[in-house]
């Protein structure tokens, strides 16, 4: 067989489109968490310890959701909230920015105490999402 260099040169490139075909393929079965964290996630599970560790409480919740989307956040049951979201390595900041809303007693209703909460992120998959606080953690499933 002959190889001249017009068909050396047909087979690199055809090995390298291959390559960036292969590449590309990789690349996009692997989702960022970002990409993975988009959508809507249903609040259904808060597990709460005391300050010592020792006693948990367990409430199962299905109406409040959770839903995040290029750093925009809404939080929701009825009404809702508006904030945005930023992620860092295994945690993520979410602050509600609407003043109307930064009301305690309403936030409350939410589970909130302040408008700006820190979770490290715990699990997080194409349908399921831990969030853990301090003596919080918030399982979600996604919607």
């Amino acid at each position: 067989m002959d190889i001249t260099p017009r068909n050396r040169k047909n087979r690199l490139l055809s090995g390298l489109l291959l390559a960036v075909a292969i590449v590309f393929a990789l690349y996009s079965c692997n989702k960022s968490d970002d990409q993975q964290l988009r959508g809507k996630w249903q609040l259904r599970t808060v597990l709460e310890t005391d300050s010592i560790g020792e006693n948990e409480t367990v409430s199962q919740i299905d109406t409040i959701f959770y839903n995040f989307d290029n750093h925009i956040f809404f939080l929701q049951t009825g009404g809702g909230l508006m904030g945005y979201y930023e992620m860092r390595n295994d945690s993520i900041c979410i602050e509600i920015v609407d003043d109307v809303y930064k009301d305690p007693n309403y936030l409350n209703m939410f589970g909130w105490n302040s408008p700006r909460r820190n979770f490290r992120i715990e699990e997080l998959t194409n349908n399921r999402l831990r969030l853990k606080e301090t003596n919080r953690e918030l399982v979600f499933r996604k919607f």
